[in-house]
């Protein structure tokens, strides 16, 4: 099968749809399918090909993935995206990149496959003067709708994006898919001692335990929550460090936020981290915090499990679902059960941290790219089937 994924953003893999596309790719191919991904690229003048990617030029905006694709440019995208002749088409976003792939699927009568990831764009617009913000909303609800109306499948791994639907008056069958990251780079062996203590440098651990936060610092709110309940919970003498590992035009009001709690040096902000790094940032600490509600389930939260970080989870976001409350993970209510249980590592000795996190890593072993791939391919039938079924009404 021959499928172009459309996605606004890929290059920088900083965000859950960028890592979604990335290990999907991967279990596509090692099921034998050829993969087209279709994007943007802020640094391109023009477009062009790399491998088995296309990109058109991309201007920076207010957008969650912090750009988006130039309008007079994605006629680019079409030309190579004919020259590859797709099976179906794959929609991970639904701005200007995806627009063109919906454009493109529907102009070429062929399968549509949309995976639901992050609504913000379409909930709340891209920020800035009102007027701007009114239209890039109603642009991204009109292009998402009109995708939902024409798919032949639609998917999802956060089941709670139920709720971003509603807000937004969208109603469809989503069928889920899981959760999955690339084992080849997070797995309980993925640094080396020499890796991890350049990490514990560079995120100034010292002798402190590190716990680490990562998300889209374009989006401020769980992380300025979270620096309110360590504010409050934390002591400088507890032997404590938070790394918030992101970046985004939010990073210096969250800096100056530790600073107003008086937490400043407690607190590292390393921007952001490569993906390629992530796996030594993780060895580097010992557990993964999160403060999130939001209705997108974190890919983060699966990569640092598979390090053998517990996941404590803020009760009520979309990746409390990923964990299993005392085996892997816990979620908690108030900021002093958070406390408590950080608090816990200081006092493991080696072999009980090691215990634990062959307990917590043995819960990820199935979450594979290959585990992705299969449960698409499965979307991508029935999207084929459903769409012959519609032509042939047509007819």
């Amino acid at each position: 099968m021959r499928i172009a994924i459309f996605s606004e953003s890929y290059l920088a893999q900083s965000n859950h749809v960028e890592t979604h596309i990335s290990i999907l790719e991967k279990g596509l191919q090692k099921l034998g399918h050829d993969v087209l991904i279709v994007s943007s690229d802020l640094e391109a003048e023009e477009g062009y090909e790399q491998d088995n990617m296309v990109f058109c030029p991309a201007k920076l905006s207010g957008s969650i993935y912090g750009q988006s694709a130039r309008k007079s440019k994605l006629s680019y995208l079409k030309e190579k995206v004919m020259e590859f002749r797709p099976d179906i088409i794959h929609l991970m976003t639904f701005e200007e990149v995806g627009a063109a792939g919906l454009d493109y699927a529907l102009q070429s009568d062929l399968p549509l496959a949309i995976t639901i990831h992050d609504l913000q764009n379409a909930l709340e617009g891209f920020g800035g003067n009102r007027a701007v913000n009114l239209l890039s909303k109603n642009y991204c609800r009109s292009v998402l709708k009109k995708a939902v109306s024409f798919a032949d499948v639609a998917a999802t791994d956060s089941p709670d994006v139920v709720r971003s639907m509603e807000e937004l008056h969208v109603a469809c069958h989503l069928s889920p898919i899981p959760l999955c990251i690339d084992p080849t780079l997070f797995h309980l062996d993925c640094a080396g001692e020499e890796q991890i203590t350049l990490m514990r440098k560079r995120l100034d651990l010292g002798e402190k335990t590190g716990i680490i936060a990562v998300g889209n610092l374009n989006i401020p709110d769980e992380m300025e929550l979270l620096l309110e309940q360590w504010a409050q919970v934390i002591s400088s003498g507890d032997r404590l460090h938070l790394v918030i590992v992101g970046n985004g035009k939010a990073l210096t009001d969250l800096q100056n936020k530790a600073q107003l709690l008086g937490i400043s040096s407690q607190v590292t902000f390393p921007g952001r981290i490569s993906h390629e790094e992530m796996p030594a940032c993780y060895a580097a600490c010992s557990a993964y915090v999160s403060a999130s509600q939001s209705n997108l389930v974190k890919t983060s939260v699966y990569e640092a499990i598979s390090c053998g970080l517990p996941a404590i989870l803020f009760e009520g976001g979309a990746s409390c679902s990923l964990i299993s409350n005392g085996i892997n993970g816990f979620q908690y209510q108030q900021p002093e059960k958070m406390a408590e249980l950080v608090k816990k590592l200081t006092t493991m000795d080696a072999k009980t941290i090691d215990t634990m996190k062959k307990l917590v890593n043995k819960t990820t072993l199935s979450f594979t790219p290959e585990a992705l791939a299969k449960a698409m391919v499965d979307c991508y039938k029935t999207a084929s089937e459903e769409h012959f079924i519609k032509s042939k009404k047509k007819e």
